[in-house]
C-alpha cells in the first residue's frame, strides 16, 4: 500500500510484514544464495486506494 506497509506471502502464508516504509515505488530484487533458482507465478497486486493491513493478514 504505497509506503504504508508491505506484506510478503509464500504459498499463501505470511512470511514477512513491513511498515513505515521510506519508498513507495522502485525495483523489486529476488535473490538466492549458493544455488540456481527459478521463479514462476509471481504476482504483485497494486491497489488504487489504501486498504487496512488486517484485510491481507487473514
Amino acid at each position: 500500500m504505497g509506503n504504508a506497509y508491505a506484506i510478503y506471502k509464500l504459498n499463501g502464508k505470511v512470511v514477512n510484514v513491513l511498515s513505515n516504509l521510506s519508498h513507495s515505488e522502485g525495483e523489486i530484487g529476488l535473490q538466492a544464495e549458493t544455488a540456481e533458482i527459478f521463479y514462476r507465478n509471481i504476482k504483485i497486486k497494486v491497489f488504487d486506494e489504501a486498504r487496512p493491513m488486517k484485510d491481507f493478514l487473514k
